[in-house]
């Protein structure tokens, strides 16, 4: 699978063996270029608009090869952002050239299928679709009914530029199509006849499949009581088998749903009415509810279901909009149901577009026209916007799931007409877009874009806690609002000449706020991400020098800790080690670092202070040791000036006193694929140089967690006053503090941590 301009992931059915199967060699045109010890491999740095074709083979335990696999192919995108030259300005975008049913057509033109509409009905009549954010495409299907029987699949290929619209799969047709009788679930193929597909279609990030619930088969119009799944880039079709709750009763008409935070897809039937979870992993479903009035998210006027449903992944809300307004479903038990007032929303309307929008954590909804709203949850009210050039009016039945947003490119795209081209919609600025995206994931516990000048203003409350610098108005600190990445501005950390050992003070942020503070003790991963910016003052001076003889007196970046201690087992502190631009990670003060002599493929007897070897490709990269007062290897990652970086951190406490903690950290300039630099996996907090037992608790356990975090240029034993140390500058942007992983700064093409 090509996943951006430079990028191929490869994946491959298990080997087995007699001996077992340790590990398989990957080949790129007959070239062996990497070894795997899993099933999967990302293949990196390759050129734009190429195909490269690859094989694989097994070895075993005992150094037995097998033969090579049959090869498989992928051609990379054009040299391009993507998003099909979609411009970075606000608004309607008509992506040209993307009509399924335009000039040239790819509408099959078998007899057999045509219906009595042809396949304008594929989205006319009923029709869903949904995106695949993995590879920026939009796909279609459907039909149904006595509209159109070709269960033929569309896509929009949104990763390359310009955007191409596919035929993905072909109709089945002659001996292949089902002759027309009862309730036909299954064409003569093996595949699914053609349906309605209303708000059914979900893609599941977590297995990377695309699931089809239910729907209004051709002919008849009986209901599906059925789920299929549909596997990418082969387009093969499979019958989970599964039959929906009490046989949906007579005709589900579906609203379905993906939930990031437990990977399970939420559908709620209005026929029945009843609200359960398919687990597309395992295919289980579970009743969650039926007792909802016919009244919630209940079947339209002319009896057709005329609503389109989206999760809030963070308020825990499953939420329908359509015919008569919208009502809210939790997602925690009892899984209520309540009505909405949607005051300043659209007038009630068929199955409008209607899709959950991360940057601004609220949903938009598309009722045709111009104009979109931004509905907010919290007060149950709406805010309007209208750009000019939108795709005009909505089909009479609905949008339902035509209408989506990708990550990846920052827009929400609407499929509106099967002869009309798709559009885009940007509501923010891609750089806003992206860094509030990943502030509303689900696990941020704190995300701070130093935007406002109120935040400088604020000092830091370790009682309450909650976030700030270690004095209100620290006058080192400053809002920069030219070096940024996003919003309104930076975090600048001015570092004056002589200036003493704490230059700046500190931005203390802690994880959650107040009563909603989250220790991280055993058994616990937290995660951080900042961007970081340093002038070349900075990177080339010698900081040790304006420092006892010895001392390696040079800025730290970033320390976690507990807010009640400091200097012991809860600190992790990145340091720009002797002043080379090299950063490294320590515990307590230097007594512990975070180092490797093991596990290497490059060996010069020394401590490795960077460890980026242990992490697969795209991720490996830094291979640093420390031999003789010298920092040498095959790759040293170092800072360059004036660059902005994403730094990246996991890490996994496991008990304290016990050499099983988990230090990982990753680095790139920023929006690039990020690279690890620390991967040790056997660290010990501290040794048992502490109050905490291997629990997390005795006599120090108010302190036995990390709970917070300080942005600082702190250098230990710096002379200061008339030392001679120069002025320099240094930069924060976008911190995020999290309970589980989330995308970095990279959104578009790249691998994550």
């Amino acid at each position: 699978m090509a996943v951006s301009s430079s990028q191929i992931k490869l994946s491959w059915n298990a080997s087995t063996d007699n001996v077992g199967v340790t590990g398989y060699d990957v080949y790129r045109g007959g070239t062996l270029i990497a070894t795997s010890l899993t099933t999967s491999y990302s293949d990196s740095g390759l050129s734009a608009s190429t195909t490269y074709t690859y094989t694989v083979a097994a070895f075993d335990a005992a150094e037995n090869t097998s033969a090579q696999s049959a090869s498989a192919s992928a051609t990379t995108s054009a040299a391009s952002s993507g998003g099909g030259q979609i411009p970075q300005t606000l608004g309607w975008y008509d992506i040209p050239n993307t009509a399924l049913d335009g000039t040239p057509s790819l509408c099959p033109t078998y007899s057999d299928i045509q219906g009595q509409s042809g396949c304008v009905a594929v989205m006319a009549a009923w029709g869903g679709g949904v995106a695949d954010p993995t590879r920026n495409l939009f796909i279609i299907q459907g039909g149904g009914h006595v509209d159109y029987h070709g269960n033929e699949i569309y896509g929009v290929n949104l990763n390359v530029n310009p955007a191409v619209p596919e035929l993905l799969r072909d109709a089945s047709t002659g001996a292949n199509l089902a002759t027309c009788g009862g309730n036909i679930e299954t064409n003569p193929d093996g595949t699914p006849t053609s349906r309605h597909t209303y708000d059914g279609e979900v893609y599941a990030p977590n297995v990377d499949k695309y699931f089809f619930i239910a729907g209004s088969e051709m002919c008849n119009g009986g209901f599906s009581t059925s789920v299929w799944q549909l596997t990418p880039e082969t387009w093969t079709w499979t019958n989970t088998n599964v039959t929906l709750p009490n046989g949906g009763n007579g005709g589900p008409f579906p609203m379905a749903d993906y939930d990031p935070v437990n990977k399970l897809i939420y559908q709620y039937d209005n026929n029945l009415p009843e609200f359960y979870s398919f687990n597309p992993s395992t295919y289980a479903i579970v009743n969650l509810g039926t007792s909802y009035s016919g009244t919630v998210c209940g079947s339209g006027s002319s009896g057709g279901n005329l609503w389109t449903a989206a999760i809030d992944p963070i308020r825990r809300l499953f939420i329908c909009v359509g015919s008569t307004g919208g009502y809210k479903i939790s997602l925690n038990s009892p899984y209520a149901a309540t009505a909405l007032s949607m005051t300043g929303c659209a007038a009630s309307s068929s199955a409008p577009g209607w899709v959950y929008y991360p940057p601004r954590a609220d949903f938009v909804e598309w009722p045709g026209g111009n104009t979109v709203y931004f509905y907010d949850p919290d007060t149950d009210s709406c805010t309007s916007v209208t750009y000019a050039g939108g795709p005009g009016a909505a089909q009479t039945e609905g949008t339902y799931g035509r209408m989506r947003y990708f990550p990846q490119l920052g827009v929400i795209v609407v499929g509106n007409a099967m002869t009309q081209d798709f559009y885009s919609l940007r509501l923010d600025t891609p750089a806003d877009a992206n860094f509030s995206y990943r502030c509303n994931q689900p696990g941020v516990l704190n995300c701070q874009g130093f935007d406002t000048s109120a935040i400088f203003a604020t000092a830091v409350n370790t009682t309450t806690p909650t976030d700030g610098f270690t004095e209100a108005n620290e006058p080192n600190w400053s809002l920069d609002t030219t070096n940024k990445v996003s919003g309104a501005g930076s975090a600048h950390c001015s570092i004056a000449a002589s200036a003493s050992e704490n230059p700046c003070g500190d931005y203390w942020a802690m994880f959650g706020q107040g009563s909603n503070l989250v220790n991280m003790g055993v058994g616990s991963t937290f995660y951080v991400q900042f961007a970081f910016r340093a002038d070349s003052t900075w990177t080339t001076t010698n900081w040790t020098l304006y420092g006892p003889n010895g001392d390696n007196t040079a800025p730290k970046i970033v320390i976690f800790d507990n807010v009640q201690s400091s200097c012991d087992f809860t600190e992790i502190t990145t340091h720009n080690h002797d002043a080379k631009d090299l950063p490294i990670v320590y515990t307590d003060c230097g007594a512990l670092a975070a180092t490797s002599s093991n596990g290497t493929t490059w060996d010069n007897n020394g401590q490795y202070w960077q460890q980026g070897w242990l992490s697969a490709s795209p991720f490996a990269g830094y291979e640093c040791a420390y031999n003789n007062g010298a920092f040498n290897g095959p790759n040293c990652f170092t800072f360059t000036a004036n660059q902005w970086y994403t730094i990246y951190y996991k890490v996994s406490v496991g008990s304290w006193t016990s050499a099983n903690s988990t230090i990982q950290a990753w680095i790139a300039p920023y929006g690039s694929q990020l690279r690890q630099w620390i991967s040790v996996t056997n660290y010990n907090f501290g040794g048992n140089d502490n109050n905490c037992n291997t629990a997390g608790t005795g006599s120090g356990s108010s302190a036995c967690a990390f709970n917070n975090l300080h942005l600082t240029q702190y250098m230990t034993d710096k002379i200061g006053a008339g030392d001679g140390s120069p002025a320099a500058n240094v930069w924060y942007d976008e911190l995020i503090i999290s309970s589980q992983p989330i995308p970095s700064s990279c959104l578009s093409g790249c691998s994550q941590p």
